[in-house]
C-alpha cells in the first residue's frame, strides 16, 4: 500500500462537492496510490474496502473517468483516473507530489540556514553559507586527499579513492551478500552518481557506501541491481491464457453476486446505517467464501 499526503488544496477542489461515496472511493485510491500514481485495486476490492455496494462503486469510478467541467486542473478536462493494466492512474498524481517535495525542500533549507546562523564551528566562527553549500554541491573530492574515502568524478577515469584493502574486507565480513560483488557494486555507484546533478551528490562517501551495501543486504539480494536483475529474469513468468481466463470468470461471477445481493442491501439501507453496515458485511463475508469455492471449482477443472 503506497502513502499520499493530503494536500490542503483539496479543500478548493470540486471533488467537495460530489456525493459521499464518490468522495470515499476517491480518497481511497488516494490511500492506496504507489509512488508511480497508479492504485493497483479493483471495483470490487473497493467495494469491499469501502463497505460499499459493487454498482454504487462502479458509478463513482464512472464519474471520476469522465470530464469535469468545474475542475480547476485543465489536463485531460479535468478528469481524475484512467483505466490502465492492474487498476487506476490518478492523472494529477505526480504535480502534486512534486509540489509537496517543493515545499517540503523549502522548509528544509530554511530550517538550515537558522541552524547555521547560530551555530559557530569548533573555531568559535560561524561557518560561510557559501562555502558550505559549494561542498555539498560538489560533493566530490580533490585527488590526492589522505585518509578519506572520496568519489572522483571531474577527472578522466572517474574513479574511488582512499579505499583500503581493510575497508574492503570489514564491508565483505560485514554485508557477505553484495560483499561478494564488491566491485560491482562500487562500480555502479560511481555511474550513479556521476548522473545526479552536483547538489545531489555525498559528501561521506564511505557512509554512501555502507549504506548501499546494508540496502543490497537487507533486500536479501546480495548483488548490484544489474546482476539481481538478471538473476530475476523469468522468476515471475506472465499469466497464462488459462490464469487469465480464470480471473475473468471470478471477476464475472463476484459481479453477478453483488447484483443479486442489490434488492437486500437496498431494504436494509431503508432501515438505518446499522442495518445496512451488517447487512452488507454479511454480503460481503458470502461473497468471498464463494469466490473461494468458484476458484477452486475452475482450477480443478483446468487440471482435468
Amino acid at each position: 500500500m503506497g502513502f499520499t499526503k493530503l494536500d490542503e488544496r483539496i479543500l478548493q477542489s470540486s471533488i467537495m462537492a460530489e456525493n459521499p461515496v464518490t468522495f470515499k472511493v476517491w480518497i481511497t485510491l488516494l490511500a492506496a496510490c504507489e509512488a508511480n500514481g497508479i492504485a493497483y485495486v479493483s471495483a470490487i476490492y473497493l467495494s469491499s474496502i469501502c463497505h460499499l455496494p459493487l454498482s454504487r462503486v462502479e458509478d463513482s469510478i464512472k464519474k471520476l473517468e469522465g470530464p469535469d467541467p468545474h475542475s480547476r486542473s485543465l489536463q485531460d478536462d479535468g478528469r481524475r483516473i484512467r483505466r490502465v493494466d492492474g487498476g487506476f492512474e490518478i492523472i494529477n498524481y505526480t504535480v502534486y507530489r512534486d509540489l509537496s517535495l517543493k515545499d517540503a525542500e523549502a522548509e528544509r533549507k530554511r530550517l538550515y540556514r537558522l541552524k547555521i546562523k547560530d551555530c559557530p564551528d569548533r573555531s568559535g566562527r560561524c561557518p560561510d553559507p557559501s562555502a558550505s553549500a559549494s561542498a555539498s554541491a560538489s560533493g566530490v573530492g580533490k585527488s590526492g586527499e589522505k585518509g578519506k574515502i572520496q568519489l572522483i568524478l571531474d577527472e578522466h577515469p572517474k574513479r574511488w579513492e582512499g579505499i583500503t584493502d581493510e575497508d574492503k574486507a570489514l564491508w565483505a565480513k560485514t554485508y557477505p551478500g553484495p560483499g561478494e560483488h564488491l566491485d560491482r557494486v562500487l562500480q555502479e555507484m560511481i555511474a550513479y552518481w556521476d548522473a545526479q546533478p552536483p547538489q545531489k551528490r555525498k559528501v561521506n562517501w564511505k557512509r554512501a557506501i555502507v549504506n548501499r551495501l546494508r540496502w543490497l543486504q537487507d533486500h536479501g539480494s546480495g548483488q548490484p541491481r544489474s546482476e539481481y536483475k538478471a538473476s530475476q529474469a523469468g522468476a515471475h513468468p506472465p499469466a497464462s491464457s488459462a490464469e487469465k481466463d480464470i480471473s475473468r470468470k471470478v471477476e464475472e461471477f463476484a459481479r453477478s453476486l453483488w447484483k443479486e445481493a442489490e434488492p437486500a442491501l437496498s431494504a436494509a439501507r431503508g432501515q438505518g446505517q446499522k442495518a445496512f453496515t451488517e447487512a452488507n458485511e454479511k454480503v460481503q463475508r458470502e461473497v468471498e467464501r464463494k469466490i473461494v469455492e468458484y476458484r477452486k471449482q475452475l482450477i480443478k477443472g483446468g487440471q482435468s
